[in-house]
Parts: structure tokens; C-alpha cells; sequence
């Protein structure tokens, strides 16, 4: 939790006092407190000083424990972070379903993985037109960030292409081009998203082939290179994208096939067909690409669920 060992050996306690979560070490007045921006935090007991903004939300949790007292698997880097996710919406119920389902799956994960958590707070909205992503983006963040800190993670769930995610009606400002449903990379640039400045935040494009790099690079590679995008991990699907419970997997109930997607586990994953013979089958899913500062820096599945799959054992004749 962060306590500092002494009175046992012989090593020299260092002056220099970043170390437990890359904060500083408030040795003033002996309160040996940790200095997380938003609140002080007390390696001693493993507990923030001050109550969570956000307790009355998290009633399962108590609302001065930190990480869910697992330190050696979860951050609190600043002890409050903002999610923001966006869900495409259009006329059909279908999609709007199975985007606005895998943003709500994205959350409750970090949620039930402590990633998100005391002091934090995520915000789903559904859009039509991708012209007013940056209006949308900017007012959040000026409402949340006083109150929530930087931004952690943005994602967006919709149809997508080799030139980025594909709005429902044409983008009133910033298109491709004109009647274009898509932004240019210009217009993506232009966002101002407040990442949090540690080098741990996440950008999420879901959508069919935003990490397809056929053309020499990829969107989502291309956008990790722009200015605004500086030290965020960005994220990109290399094929197409199909709905799933899974990550690593592509699998879906029967529920899922008929279009409804409420109250399930929803992962955008990639693949390599629709369906054989008009049924949906199960296959190991496509990874994502991952880049950072316009280098792409691996390919992986994407955070969430995984089916653990079992071997076979074969019997020996004789």
C-alpha cells in the first residue's frame, strides 16, 4: 500500500519521494501522506483521507478504500478520473442496441475491475452527427474535469470504415468530405479531449477495420500521431467488427442474433465473415492494433471477458 519499511535494516531512506504511484511523499508535519492531486492518501492504513465525491454511486464499495485494497493489480493514478464513451445511434434499433450495450460493457468491466472507481465517473451518450463530437466532447469535459480530473479513456461504438467511424446523419462540420457521414483527420484532431497527462490513457475506435492498415497505415494509427492524441493508446479494429460475448472469441446467443442486446456482455470483435450458410457461428476473434505517438506498438485483444477454452484429450487405441 505504499508504507515506507524502516527500522530494520540498514538502507538509507532516498530524499527523493515520487515512488508509490509516481506521487509525492508529504513528510510535512509527520502526517507521511501521499499528494494524488485531488485527494491525500495515508499508506499507512491503505485509505484516502478525504470521502469519494462519488460514494452515494457506489454503495458496495466503502468510499475511502483504495483499489479495492488490491493494490498490487489496480491504479488510482489520481485518486478521480473521467470516461467518456459515445454510442452511434440511427434507425435501427439493432444497432443502437448492440453500440450503446458494448459502451455500457466497456464500463461496468472497469468498473468491476476497480479501474474505475472511487473518485471516478463515466458518461455514455448517444450521437447521430459526428460534427458535433468536439462540441460534445469539449462541454463534458468542461462540466466533469473540474469536479471528476483529466480524462482516462474515450471510445466510440458504431459502424466504421478504413476512414474512421461512420455517423447516422452527414457531419455538420468537419466531413470527409461534403454529405460525408465520416470526420477528416483534421476534424479529429481538433477535439480537445483533457487526457490525463501520466501516459495511461486509452482512445477505443470499435468500429469495422479502424485499425486496418491495408493502405499503408491505419486510421487509428494515423490519428495516435496527431498532437492532441500525445501519449494515448490508441486503439483499432483490424478487420471487420461483429457483436460478441466474448473478446477473444466470436460468439453470440440466441438473443443477441435476433437483435436485442440488453442486459448482456457486448464486445465489438473483429472477424472474418458474417456467417456460414446463414447461421452464426464460433470462431477465435481478430486482435486489435494498438498505437501510440504514430507507432504502432502490437496487436492484442481488447480488455474485457475472455473464453477460456477447454482442450480435447484423445483416447489411445490399444
Amino acid at each position: 500500500f505504499g508504507l515506507q519499511h524502516k527500522g530494520y535494516n540498514n538502507t538509507i531512506v532516498s530524499e527523493y519521494r515520487y515512488g508509490f504511484g509516481g506521487k509525492e511523499n508529504n513528510q510535512e508535519l509527520g502526517l507521511n501522506w501521499h499528494d494524488f492531486d485531488s485527494r491525500n492518501y495515508d499508506a499507512s492504513i491503505g485509505r484516502w483521507m478525504s470521502l469519494d465525491p462519488l460514494s452515494g454511486k457506489w454503495a458496495t464499495y466503502s468510499p475511502y478504500g483504495y483499489t479495492l485494497n488490491n493494490p498490487i493489480s489496480f491504479v488510482d493514478p489520481n485518486g478521480e478520473d473521467v470516461y467518456l464513451f459515445y454510442a452511434v445511434e440511427s434507425d435501427n434499433e439493432a444497432d443502437n442496441s448492440m453500440f450503446w450495450q458494448a459502451a455500457i460493457t466497456r464500463a461496468m468491466d472497469l468498473m468491476e475491475s476497480g479501474e474505475l472507481g472511487d473518485g471516478d465517473i463515466f458518461k455514455a451518450t448517444q450521437v447521430k452527427d459526428l460534427g458535433k463530437l468536439e462540441e460534445s466532447v469539449e462541454n463534458q469535459v468542461a462540466e466533469l474535469s473540474p469536479e471528476y480530473g483529466e480524462t482516462r479513456e474515450f471510445g466510440i461504438w458504431s459502424h466504421a470504415g478504413l476512414d474512421g467511424p461512420i455517423g447516422s446523419e452527414a457531419a455538420s462540420q468537419g466531413g470527409l468530405y461534403e454529405g460525408s457521414t465520416q470526420l477528416s483527420i483534421e476534424a479529429w484532431g481538433n477535439i480537445d479531449f483533457n487526457w490525463a497527462q501520466d501516459g495511461n490513457s486509452k482512445c477505443g475506435f470499435y468500429g469495422c477495420n479502424t485499425g486496418n492498415a491495408t493502405r499503408g497505415k491505419s486510421f487509428t494509427n494515423i490519428i495516435s500521431g496527431l498532437p492532441n492524441y500525445e501519449g494515448v493508446e490508441v486503439l483499432g479494429q483490424t478487420t471487420s467488427s461483429y457483436p460478441s460475448n466474448y473478446t477473444n472469441t466470436r460468439s453470440s446467443n440466441a438473443k443477441m442474433r435476433e437483435g436485442n442486446f440488453e442486459n448482456e456482455s457486448v464486445y465489438m470483435v473483429g472477424g472474418n465473415r458474417r456467417s456460414i450458410n446463414g447461421k452464426y457461428f464460433q470462431e477465435g476473434a481478430n486482435p486489435i492494433e494498438i498505437s501510440k505517438n504514430g507507432t504502432v506498438t502490437g496487436k492484442t485483444f481488447q480488455p474485457g471477458k475472455k473464453k477460456i477454452r477447454k482442450g480435447r484429450t484423445r483416447k489411445k487405441k490399444g
